[in-house]
This record gives C-alpha cells, structure tokens and sequence, in this order.
C-alpha cells in the first residue's frame, strides 16, 4: 500500500510538471540588488513533435551562418544549470549545445528561453570587464529559476572575431560569472569552451503601461445578457392655476464591473488605459476586476394643464458581455520606449453595464383632485421615448459586425498596407487558436493516459 502511495504521489507530480510545461525566469532588479521573477519571460521544456511553433517565441541570442536563428537553451552541467544555444541537426532534430569547466554537452533534453507574444523587450546589454560594473545593469537575465544557489550565472554573447572563424555563429553564446574575478563570460566557440573579458549581457524591460484600442467582442462566440430594468420613478404636477412647464430630476445607480481578461504576452496588474474612439474610456489593472457602484441622475420636464399630474418612469438595459475580443495593443516599457500597435485575441473578456440609451415611459396625464385621466384629442407626451442618457460610462467593447457591406465598407476605407498588416495579424490569431487547440488535445490524451494506467494499477 506504502509503494502505492509513493507511486501515486510521483504520477501526479510528473502530471503536474507535465500540464505546467514552464519554469519561472529570474532577472536581476539593481534597485533592490537581487534577482526578481520576471512577469513575462519562461523557461520552457523543448517539443520536439512541435518544434517550429514553439520555436516562433523562443529568444534568439544571433544567427548562424545558414541565416537562421541561434535561439537560447538551458541544461545542466554537473547539475547546473548554464545556458548555450539550439543547433539543428541535419536529421532536423534540435539540440542544446552548452559548456561549463572546458566540458562541451550536446544535449537533447533542454528548455528554451520563450517571449510569449513578446510582451517582454529584450537587448543586450554591452560589457567590459574594466568598464561596465555589472551592479549597474539592470534586467539582466539570470540561467537559473531564483537566488538561492551561490551559483548565480546570466545570460551573455561574445561577439565572432578572426580568431573565431571555424565558429558557426556570428555570436559565440554563453553564461556571464560575475565574481569570477571582476566578471568572466563563458562561451562554446567551435568544439571548446573559451572565456571573454567583454561581450554582452542579456537584459529583459518588463511593460509599466498597455494601451488598448479598438476594442471588439466576437460575434460568435459573444454572450450578451440583457435585462430591461426600472431605475427610477418620478410625478410631475402642476397645482398652479395656468398651465406651466414643470422639472424633475430621477435618481439612479447601477453596477458597473469590468475585466479585460487574461493573455500570455501581458502581465497582470500592469497599469491599462483603454481607449474608444480615440478617447480615453478607461482606467484598470490589467487581469483585475473592476467593479464601481455608480449613481447618476436623469432630468425629465413637461407641459401641464392646472391641477394635472403624470407618472414618469425611467428604464434602461442593463447588459452583461462576456466572450473572446479583438484589440489593438501598445506596450510600454521600463526604458522608456514603446512598442508598434499591434493586434491581439484576447480569450475572455468581460462587462457589465448599463447601455448609453435610457428610456422614458410617461403616463397619460391625469387630473389630481379624482386621479381620472384628462381626455384629449391631441397627441400627449404620454408615450414612450428614447433620450441619450448622462452616464459618462460608455461601453469600452464594440461588436464586430457579421453585415458584409459593413466589412466592404471598412476594407475599402483602409490604406494598402494597413489591410496587409491587419490580414497577418487575422492569420496569427487563426494560427495561435488552432496551436492552442491542438496542445490541449494532446495533454489531454497524456493525461488521459496516466489516468488509465493509475486505474489499472488500482485495479491489480
């Protein structure tokens, strides 16, 4: 029963990793002087069933002379961790060529360095032993998970010279020690490790703001919920002896609750203005819920005959939106700069809301001294009508509209090279929402797998 137990608990470790397939990615904060998680970066275990979509995200460290990408890996060298650089072999599997002590691995089991959507900035940082204090820099990123070793290494490149020419990278690719007198970066240069007293160091600029823009839900998949709701009531009476126009003012309050969802390139709690038309909307945390307890108020005037009154009623549509939408984003980084607007498919969002549009249902006007209705025979402002309303808290979410001649209308109106941009970007979440559906079916069947075998040892 014991070995069971023991062997129960080790399946659902190994389902757990399995099912989590990433690894936090430490940087180091020199404000605070130690390394910190980085929001955005991942290291995350190879596929080699999926390597060229997995691939499309990892971060490259330079180019070998192919002209194809030298993307960044981690493994482990007398059980440490060090980072070197993916090398594809003429079988076209891919493996991990790392160093440490003059020791050159090739290894086949190794994780990637991934920039999901790149919601994370990369650069190199230059360093010079006798120049650049490495205290000084700030995001560099580290090759292990946090700082509890006493061995804490980075992510660093030297770049090819003369002496360099049987390299097959135009970056020899490495680790950076820096107490290894005043800093040492470590290198696979051909067939032999070689260390360098300047090079470059790997920095990561997390976002410090977002900007949302033209945001639009899915028709398809969309579920609105709408409920005719009664906000407020209200009599006008005119108890003077001549007709007169008469005021009022209606009361009224509703929730307002927001959430802009979750995306793997954007990091929660970050600072988010959404705009709509143009015009900012919205303040929020990004992933956290917002939810405000307005309260407004709604003028309502009439003409009334001497000693008569009506009741007035004030509806509205208090409507709940809740599915995947369209946006443009903008990134902003700590350094300063910004990234180009871009598309992205966010899986959830949601809102709850009071429409623009209120309505105003008036009585038929009747005397106050009986209560009977004054007969007329003119049209009264007895009828229901539909006025703009005052609440400043539009929806931030457009529909997109499934109306063909609409869709005509909007690509005609685009310039060349917006339609082309905005046609990548419809086949990029195309691509990423088949990718997603296809890891899901297949950690769906390992699962799926563990969990009949377990049945089976159970059952024996």
């Amino acid at each position: 029963m014991i070995k069971f137990v023991e062997l129960l608990l080790l399946l659902t470790i190994l389902l757990i990793e399995f099912v989590a397939g990433t690894k936090p990615v430490s940087v180091f904060d020199k404000n605070i002087g130690q390394l910190v998680t980085s929001s955005l970066l991942t290291w995350e275990s190879f596929n080699p069933s999926n390597p060229k979509h997995q691939l499309e995200y990892a971060v490259s460290a330079g180019e070998f002379l192919e002209k194809y990408p030298a993307y960044i890996c981690r493994s482990t060298v007398d059980s440490i961790a060090v980072t070197g650089y993916v090398k594809k072999r003429s079988d076209e599997s891919y493996v991990c060529i790392v160093s440490m002590h003059s020791q050159i691995k090739t290894k086949g089991d190794f994780e990637l360095l991934m920039n999901k959507g790149n919601g994370a900035k990369t650069d190199w940082q230059d360093w010079e032993k006798n120049g650049i204090v490495f205290s000084h820099i700030d995001g560099t990123v580290s090759t292990i998970n946090s700082g509890l070793r006493s061995e804490i290494y980075y992510i660093a490149r030297h770049k090819k010279s003369h002496s360099m020419e049987h390299h097959e990278i135009d970056h020899a690719i490495g680790w950076f020690d820096p107490k290894e007198g005043f800093g040492k970066i470590h290198a696979t240069v051909a067939s032999s490790e070689q260390t360098f007293d300047n090079g470059q160091i790997l920095v990561a600029f997390e976002a410090v703001h977002y900007e949302l823009h033209d945001i639009k839900f899915s028709t398809i998949k969309l579920k609105i919920d709408t409920n005719r709701t009664l906000l407020g009531q209200t009599m006008l009476r005119n108890e003077g002896e001549q007709p007169a126009e008469v005021n009022a003012v209606i009361g009224y309050e509703y929730n307002l609750t927001r959430n802009l969802g979750h995306h793997e390139a954007i990091a929660r709690s970050v600072n988010t203005t959404v705009f709509v038309a143009k015009k900012e909307v919205y303040n929020c945390f990004w992933g956290i819920e917002t939810n405000n307890h307005v309260m407004q108020t709604k003028g309502v005037s009439t003409t009334l005959q001497p000693g008569t009154a009506l009741n007035i009623s004030l509806w509205g549509n208090y409507t709940i939106r809740d599915g995947p939408y369209d946006a443009q984003l903008i990134i902003h980084w700590a350094d300063g700069t910004k990234s180009k607007k871009r598309r992205i498919r966010v899986n959830a969002g949601y809102e709850a809301n009071l429409e623009d549009q209120l309505e105003i249902d008036y009585s038929p006007t009747f005397w106050l001294h009986n209560n009977t209705v004054v007969p007329t025979t003119t049209t009264q402002r007895t009828t229901t009508s539909t006025t703009s309303s005052s609440t400043t808290h539009r929806s931030i979410f457009s529909t997109i509209s499934n109306n063909a001649i609409e869709r005509i209308t909007e690509k005609t109106s685009m310039k060349d090279d917006e339609s082309e941009e905005n046609d990548d970007a419809e086949n990029e979440i195309k691509a990423d929402e088949i990718n997603s559906s296809s890891n899901i079916q297949v950690k769906s069947c390992i699962i799926t797998f563990i969990i009949i075998n377990l049945i089976r040892l159970i059952a024996h």
